[in-house]
């Protein structure tokens, strides 16, 4: 055999036992990685860890475990940093973020709660969850940083076919924060508008939280509660009737829905309030049946 040949018999040979060698080098490699950066969190300079937090980042699903202590982290940027690295690594840490929400630390849950709600639509099912569940310190955390945080308008979407669905939950406590997280979702909350004004039929508490969202809606809510105007249960035309004072609704619609209350409902009580608001509040003359 020429030396040619035998090195490239060689060659042939080595060459698989070469490529199960690399994946170990490289897992390896990444092991090293973790536990480097994981020392460096350690550091007393804030600085430090800062950047070890950002290099954890990079890691994957593995670093979570660390990312989620770092949200514990007294210093607020590093905090800051760790809930960015989570936001990076994406849905995997959504479990972790969800068990944070009711930890002990000063600001390590508002700093999870902040992260699952920035991580798009797949943190829709875990919002869900703590809607669902009652959970007073994730819920109130979840709710509080949904109130300060504009939430993409593609987690919004996501969320509002699953809130419409927890309105006729059997519970009327997670009815109630459906509708209550229903307020931070417009735009998508304009196709839910039916159901919302549904609600307006409920539990008096569940009354008042859809009427909340319906004058954050505004406008395109109009027709919806003038429609309402025609509900057989008076307590709920009574309660519309009052709501379309607000300058929040389209002012032309609101005077001929009250128009056609004052001169056709069946209730004298809520002719005359229809009446009443349409001389005081909307300075419009009566029509002849009104």
């Amino acid at each position: 055999m020429t030396v040619n040949n035998l090195l490239r018999a060689m060659l042939i040979t080595l060459f698989p036992l070469c490529l199960s060698i690399v994946p170990s080098f490289a897992i390896g490699a990444e092991t090293d990685k973790l536990a480097n950066y994981q020392q460096q969190y350690r550091h007393p300079d804030p600085q430090v860890r800062i950047r070890a937090v950002g290099f954890l980042g990079t890691l994957g699903p593995k670093a979570i475990p660390s990312l989620i202590e770092a949200l514990r982290d007294d210093d607020r940027m590093v905090g800051h940093h760790a809930e960015q690295a989570l936001r990076k690594i994406g849905p995997a840490s959504l479990s972790a973020l969800d068990g944070m929400l009711e930890d002990s630390h000063f600001e390590a849950p508002h700093r999870a709660a902040h992260a699952i709600v920035w991580m798009g639509p797949a943190a829709a099912p875990t919002i869900i969850k703590v809607l669902q569940e009652y959970r007073p310190d994730a819920w109130n955390r979840l709710y509080e940083v949904s109130n300060i945080s504009n939430l993409p308008d593609e987690t919004k979407a996501a969320l509002v076919p699953k809130l419409i669905e927890l309105f006729t939950h059997p519970d009327i406590e997670v009815q109630i924060r459906a509708m209550l997280y229903m307020g931070y979702m417009k735009p998508a909350s304009h196709t839910a508008l039916p159901h919302i004004v549904q609600a307006l039929k409920g539990n008096t508490i569940l009354r008042d939280k859809s009427a909340r969202v319906l004058y954050g809606i505004g406008y395109a809510a109009t027709p919806f509660l003038v429609q309402a105007l025609q509900d057989p249960d008076p307590e709920v035309r009574r309660f519309v009737v009052q709501m379309l004072t607000s300058p929040a609704f389209s002012r032309n619609e609101v005077v001929h829905g009250l128009q056609q209350v004052c001169a056709g409902d069946s209730s004298p009580a809520i002719r005359q309030q229809a009446k009443t608001i349409l001389q005081h509040s909307f300075r419009r003359p009566l029509d002849a049946g009104c």
